[in-house]
This record gives C-alpha cells, sequence and structure tokens, in this order.
C-alpha cells in the first residue's frame, strides 16, 4: 500500500557529517530532494549519490534520467513497518566508507478508528562523490572566520552584562570601589599581625602540615593580580610554584619548586617541625 504523495513522510538522513531526522514531501522532484539535501550534509547536488533502504528490502539507487521530471512518490514507499537500521557501507574508488552504526525501532503509534498506525521511518544513505582532495572539512572550526564584536560596539548595547553592572553599579562601576578595595587591604595588612606572620617564622599553609616551610616575604606582589599584600615561603619540600621570583623580579632566594606566595589567611605560625624529604634521608643512610 502507498502513501499518499501529499502527506509528509519522516526520513533520517544519513551522511559521513551528519544524521538527522527529516520530514519530506513525496510530492517534491529529486532534483528538488538534493538541493535540499545540501545544508544538511553538506554535499553539494551534483556530488550526491543517493539511496534509499525499505525494511524487508535491499538498498534502491535513487536516480532518474529526467530528475526534475520524477517525483519521490515514484519510489514505493510502504506504510505501517518497523524499521531496524544498520551500519552500511558506500564503496569509492576502491576505498571503503561506513556510515556511523545506528539502531532504529521507532513505534510511533497514532490512535485512530480502533487501530493503531506506526509511523514510517526510511533512512536514505547519501554518499559524496568528490575525491577526497575535493572534501570540506565540516568538522574543522579553526579556519572559520568568526566574529569579534568591537569593544566601542559592546560598551554600547543596552542589554548586555555590561549595561546590568553599570545599572547595578557593580565592581568596577561601584562609586564606593575604592574605599572597598583600601578597607580590604586594611584587613590583610591587620591578618598579618594578628597571625604574627614576619620573615623567618615557621608556618604551615593551612590545615594541610604536609606544606610547611618558613616565612621569606611579607608585603605587595606587583606581578600578581591583586591588590593587597601577600606572604612569600620557603617550603620544605618541593611542591611550590616558583624559586621566590615573579616574572623578572626576585623577592626571595630559595630552590627550584620550593617557593610560593600565599594570602595572609592562608599562612598558619607555629614552632612547625621541619619536614624532611625522603631523597635526603636515603642519602645520608
Amino acid at each position: 500500500m502507498a502513501l499518499q504523495t501529499g502527506r509528509d513522510i519522516p526520513l533520517f538522513i544519513r551522511s559521513s557529517n551528519a544524521s538527522s531526522e527529516r520530514r519530506i514531501t513525496p510530492a517534491w522532484s529529486l532534483a528538488q530532494l538534493r538541493t535540499k539535501l545540501e545544508p544538511i550534509t553538506g554535499i553539494p547536488p551534483s556530488c550526491q549519490s543517493l539511496t534509499l533502504k525499505l525494511p524487508g528490502h535491499d538498498e534502491v539507487a535513487m536516480e532518474a534520467q529526467d530528475e526534475e521530471g520524477v517525483q519521490l512518490s515514484h519510489w514505493s514507499l510502504q506504510a505501517y513497518a518497523e524499521i531496524n537500521v544498520r551500519k552500511l557501507f558506500h564503496w569509492f574508488k576502491g576505498q571503503r566508507h561506513a556510515t556511523s552504526d545506528i539502531r532504529l525501532s521507532p513505534r510511533l503509534r497514532n490512535r485512530h478508528e480502533g487501530f493503531s498506525a506506526i509511523s514510517l521511518l526510511l533512512v536514505p544513505a547519501v554518499t559524496d562523490l568528490r575525491p577526497p582532495s575535493a572534501l570540506t572539512n565540516l568538522t574543522d572550526v579553526s579556519s572559520v572566520p568568526k566574529y569579534t564584536m568591537p569593544v566601542s560596539t559592546y560598551e554600547t548595547l543596552p542589554d548586555s552584562v555590561l549595561a546590568w553592572k553599570k545599572s547595578q553599579r557593580l565592581g568596577r562601576f561601584d562609586p564606593l570601589l575604592p574605599e572597598h578595595e583600601a578597607e580590604k587591604i586594611r584587613a590583610m595588612w591587620a591578618e598579618i599581625a594578628d597571625r604574627n606572620i614576619t620573615v623567618s617564622a615557621r608556618c604551615r599553609l593551612g590545615a594541610n602540615s604536609a606544606r610547611r616551610g618558613t616565612v621569606a616575604y611579607v608585603g605587595e606582589v606587583e606581578e600578581i593580580p591583586g591588590k593587597g599584600p601577600w606572604v612569600g615561603v620557603v617550603l620544605d619540600e618541593p611542591v611550590g610554584k616558583n624559586d621566590g621570583s615573579v616574572g623578572e623580579r626576585r623577592y626571595f632566594t630559595c630552590s627550584e619548586k620550593r617557593g610560593v606566595f600565599v594570602r595572609p589567611e592562608k599562612v598558619e605560625v607555629g614552632d612547625w617541625g621541619v619536614l624532611i624529604d625522603e631523597d635526603d634521608e636515603l642519602e645520608e643512610l
């Protein structure tokens, strides 16, 4: 039994670059179908090789002498069928190209006049006939020109995040921001005094007693983002991030990976013993 040519039919379109369900009109010509498949698959109409797979039948080539004159209803479209789609293989100049393995068993049932109808899902396989050198890599976006909005344009947009921050007076748009930053810096220096953080004091970083060391620097570090004082520590073990220098400026001297800069709240001063490097201990033995 053939479907009515006026009703759209769901098809599953597959190619090496795309796989999606689409609805087609049987009244379309084959040439129309090829044109509509180009933006879906990225394959020009003249380079498409179409095959149609019906349930219980072998693949059928979708081609005609007069592609403008022949309608898609020319091919037998079976209704009320359940389809199971497996991997299909296409050959081009001796090379084997496999599409993705897709298994579909949809039971799209519509109740009407006391019986159930299973919607048809057909599978046209689209093969690109162009030589490999002429194929476009549709998955690589590195060479695709991208639009970059000028800062001057972005600043004039009324519904941007920047505009919202301005209206809410947040961040750098807060008129009291300088006072807040000054108060924060004063609190950091007060914390340094309260914690007795001084150069040569033994300390550990937070509750992790495995990171112990000696305070080697207390003060501003211009190379690190964020205002306020930093505490430079020479760690007992090489679990740090530097050798006491940031960029081209040196704040203290230690071995590589034994230096680190942290905020005062992470420094706990106390009588912490020196952690012995296991390698040094083995050398002594």
